[in-house]
C-alpha cells in the first residue's frame, strides 16, 4: 500500500510539472519554450543564469511573442503602440545574465527583453529572420553577432551604448532608428543592402548614436551620408566608401576576406584566391579543397553549384542572391516568378 502511495505522489508531481511547462511554453510564443541554466555566481556569490530560448518541437520555427515593456504603469496610454498588456516572464529575473536564442528561433518580439540590464551577453544561432522594436533596448550588451539568416532589424531594436555590431552581408535593409543611441567606432554596412533610412542612426535629438566611421558599399554612399547628416552628427563620422569585388572587401586598392580585417587595415590578401577559400570556409560553406574548386569555377566564370542553390559569382554567393539560370519546367518558372507573376502555357 506504501509503494502504491509512492507511486501515486510521484505521478501527481510529474502533472503538475507538465502542467507549469504547459503554461510556461504558452508564455514565451509560438512554438517556444525557455530554461535558465547556471553559468556562474555573481560579486556576492550569488548564482546567475543564462536563459535559453528554443523551439518546442525542433522541426517547426518558433517565435517569441510581442510584449510589454517593463516599468510601464499605465498600461492604456501605449496599447497603440504595443498591442499588447503582457509583460515577458524573465523581464524582472536579475540573476539572468546570459541569452541564447536556440536555432529554430526565427524572430524575437517586441520588447522581448527590454530594460533587463543585468544582462551583459546574446549569442545568437542560424534562423534567426527578424527582431522585433526594442527587443535589446536598455540592456548591457556591448557586442551584436547577428548570423546570416537574419534580415530585418527593426526600431531601438539595439542596446543603448553596444559597441560592436556585425552583420550578415544577405541583410538588405536597415529601418528607422534601427541603431540610435550606439556607441561604435567603425560601422560596417553589409554589402547586401540596398536600403539605408535617413533615420537609421536617430533623428540628431536624444537618441542620435556616436560613430566614428560607417564603411558604406559604395553604391550606397549617398544613402549612408544622408543618415550620418540627418543623425546630427556630420561633421564628426567619416562615410568611408568600399566595394565587393570577387567576393571579397576591396577598399583603397587592397582586398580583405573580413569586414574587421578592411577596417583596421590589417591581413590584405596577397594571394586573392586564398583569400576567397579562406572566407568560404569560414563562412561555412564547403571544406578546404571543396573550397578551392569553387573559387577555381568562379574565377574562370562558371556558375557556382552549392547544395540546391545556384550563384551567379562569388558576390552572389557571399550576399546570398542565388538565381536558378536555366529553367526547364513551369513549376520551375513558378517557383522563380513567385505567386504573384504566376505563368501558365496554352497549347492549341
Amino acid at each position: 500500500m506504501m509503494i502504491k502511495n509512492k507511486y501515486l505522489v510521484l505521478s501527481l508531481v510529474t502533472q503538475i510539472v507538465l502542467s507549469f511547462n504547459a503554461k510556461a511554453d504558452n508564455l514565451c510564443g509560438e512554438n517556444c519554450t525557455y530554461s535558465k541554466i547556471e553559468n556562474g555566481v555573481d560579486a556576492k556569490g550569488n548564482p546567475t543564469y543564462t536563459l535559453k530560448i528554443e523551439p518546442i518541437d525542433s522541426t517547426k520555427p518558433a517565435s517569441i511573442k510581442d510584449y510589454e515593456r517593463k516599468g510601464y504603469e499605465n498600461k492604456e496610454t501605449y496599447e497603440w503602440y504595443l498591442g499588447t498588456h503582457e509583460v515577458a516572464p524573465w523581464a524582472s529575473d536579475t540573476s539572468i545574465t546570459k541569452l541564447e536564442i536556440s536555432e529554430g528561433v526565427v524572430s524575437v518580439g517586441r520588447h522581448a527583453f527590454t530594460n533587463m540590464n543585468s544582462v551583459t551577453e546574446v549569442k545568437f544561432n542560424d534562423g534567426l529572420k527578424t527582431i522585433s522594436e526594442v527587443a535589446f533596448y536598455q540592456t548591457n550588451i556591448k557586442k551584436f553577432d547577428f548570423p546570416d539568416s537574419l534580415e530585418t532589424i527593426k526600431n531601438y531594436a539595439i542596446a543603448i551604448g553596444a559597441e560592436e555590431i556585425n552583420m550578415p552581408e544577405s541583410m538588405t535593409r536597415i529601418g528607422n532608428k534601427a541603431f540610435s543611441r550606439i556607441n561604435v567606432e567603425n560601422f560596417v554596412v553589409p554589402s547586401g543592402v540596398n536600403e539605408i533610412s535617413v533615420l537609421a542612426f536617430g533623428d540628431g535629438s536624444w537618441d542620435h548614436s556616436e560613430i566614428k566611421n560607417i564603411y558604406c558599399p559604395r553604391q550606397l554612399s549617398g544613402q549612408c551620408a544622408a543618415a550620418v547628416a540627418v543623425h546630427g552628427d556630420e561633421n564628426g563620422v567619416n562615410v568611408v566608401d568600399y566595394e565587393i569585388e570577387n567576393g571579397l572587401y576591396k577598399f583603397e586598392d587592397n582586398y580583405y576576406a573580413f569586414a574587421d580585417d578592411m577596417v583596421k587595415k590589417t591581413n590584405p590578401c596577397e594571394n586573392i584566391e586564398n583569400c576567397q577559400k579562406q572566407l568560404l570556409e569560414a563562412k561555412g560553406v564547403c571544406k578546404s579543397s571543396d573550397c578551392t574548386t569553387l573559387v577555381k569555377s568562379a574565377n574562370a566564370g562558371q556558375l557556382l553549384k552549392v547544395g540546391s542553390k545556384t550563384y551567379q559569382s562569388l558576390n552572389a554567393l557571399i550576399t546570398g542572391n542565388f538565381d536558378v539560370r536555366r529553367i526547364y519546367t513551369v513549376d520551375e518558372a513558378n517557383f522563380v516568378a513567385g505567386e504573384k507573376n504566376r505563368v501558365s502555357i496554352k497549347y492549341r
